[in-house]
């Protein structure tokens, strides 16, 4: 064999061996447990979403409360239809007389959309227990608990105790405002139902039957 096919021969070998090697693809990072909740709870599918539209209902003792949303996330346009009259703005852009309707806002879409709040928001710390006792139903479910900071939001310092199953779904959670040990709220999450390939707990009702929160008229498009 002459010098010169060594040469290809060996060129050749070398070029075989080094692209018959699959190229390592990029680690992929585990997602933490807050993203999966969000995953089970669709968020992939909310990016293409160009509106929701819902009306938010809340019951306790005689009072009761009823207000409708559409929200266009893109935009950031948000119009509030509330005991016969209409006002729209733009979420992104509140000025000071529009915080009082913006916090409802931001409130009542907590509600709906807390799985996706969790990976949207910072601010925040959180813990899980495995194991812990489910304060209505008193399941052995898992705790996952979120304290938001003292700085940030409308309602800061507030601490939130979601109980989910093994399937990622949240089944109840207790409210603590300004993160105090004592519950201010515990509830429900039920009559879950999937809407644009969003899964959303349309009512939310506590141990006593006194305290009622429940979404109609929920469109996602």
């Amino acid at each position: 064999m002459k010098k010169s096919d060594l040469l290809i021969w060996g060129l050749a070998s070398l070029l075989i061996s080094c692209g018959g090697k699959p190229k390592q693809e990029k680690e992929q990072k585990e997602p933490t447990y807050i993203e999966k909740i969000a995953d089970a709870y669709g968020l992939k599918s909310f990016d293409a979403l160009e509106e929701l539209d819902y009306t938010f209902n809340v019951k306790k003792g005689e009072v009761q409360i009823s207000r409708s949303w559409k929200w266009k996330p893109k935009t950031g346009e948000v119009t509030l239809i509330e005991n016969g009259d209409t006002l729209t703005y733009n979420h992104n852009q509140v000025s000071e007389d529009l915080k009082q309707t913006d916090h409802k806002f931001i409130n009542d879409k907590y509600w709906l959309l807390f799985p996706f709040q969790l990976v949207w928001d910072t601010g925040y710390a959180d813990t899980i227990n495995e194991e812990a006792e489910a304060p209505i139903s008193k399941q052995k479910l898992t705790k996952l608990t979120i304290q938001y900071n003292n700085e940030d939001g409308y309602t800061p310092g507030d601490a939130y105790d979601f109980y989910i199953d093994k399937n990622l779904e949240i089944k109840e959670w207790t409210f603590r405002k300004g993160g105090q040990e004592a519950p201010s709220l515990t509830t429900t999450w039920q009559d879950n139902r999937a809407i644009g390939g969003i899964k959303v707990a349309l009512d939310h009702l506590s141990e006593d039957g006194s305290f009622r929160l429940w979404f109609t008229e929920v469109q996602f498009r």
